[in-house]
C-alpha cells in the first residue's frame, strides 16, 4: 500500500465545539504534533503453546502529543495560554479534529480525549512554548473528503 504525506506539514489540531456547523478553534503555530494508536495484546498462552507466547488483540488506545508557539494574546478564534490551562485544569473530555490534506483531499480524524499532561516554557518574548498531551477516549473516526 502506497503512503502519502500531508502536503506542507498543513496537519493541524483544532478544538471541536459542536454546533451546526461544528465550530474549530485553531491551536495556533503548531511546530510537532505526533498521533499514536497502540492496541493492547491479551495474553492467551497455553501448555500446547511449545513455550511460545501466545495472544490476541484487545483494546484500542491513542495519544496525541502536541508542542505549539502559543501567543500570550491570540488573535479572535485562536487559543491561547489560559485556553489550554483550562482544558488541562478541568480534566473534561473534549471533541478534537486533527486536520490535514492528502493527494488533493482533506483527511479529517475526528475524537474525544482530555489533556492528560500540559509543559509551559515561557521566554522574554510575547509567546510561550506550550507541549500537550491528549488522551484519546472513545473510537477516533477518519473522513476524506
Amino acid at each position: 500500500m502506497a503512503t502519502t504525506a500531508f502536503e506542507g506539514g498543513q496537519l493541524k489540531l483544532y478544538k471541536v465545539t459542536t454546533g451546526s456547523p461544528d465550530t474549530e478553534t485553531l491551536i495556533s503555530m503548531q511546530v510537532t504534533t505526533s498521533f499514536s494508536l497502540s492496541r493492547a495484546a491479551i495474553d492467551i498462552t497455553n501448555k500446547d503453546g511449545n513455550d511460545w507466547e501466545e495472544s490476541i488483540p484487545g483494546l484500542k488506545s491513542g495519544t496525541l502529543d502536541l508542542t505549539a508557539r502559543i501567543d500570550t494574546a491570540p488573535a479572535t478564534g485562536k487559543m491561547g495560554i489560559e485556553d489550554t490551562f483550562a482544558l488541562f485544569d478541568s480534566g473534561a473530555v473534549t471533541r478534537w479534529r486533527l486536520k490535514g490534506t492528502v493527494g488533493g483531499d482533506e483527511v479529517k480524524l475526528d475524537f474525544e480525549g482530555w489533556v492528560e499532561s500540559h509543559d509551559l516554557t515561557l521566554d522574554n518574548q510575547a509567546a510561550a512554548d506550550v507541549s500537550l498531551t491528549i488522551h484519546v477516549t472513545g473510537a477516533v473516526s477518519i473522513t476524506i473528503d
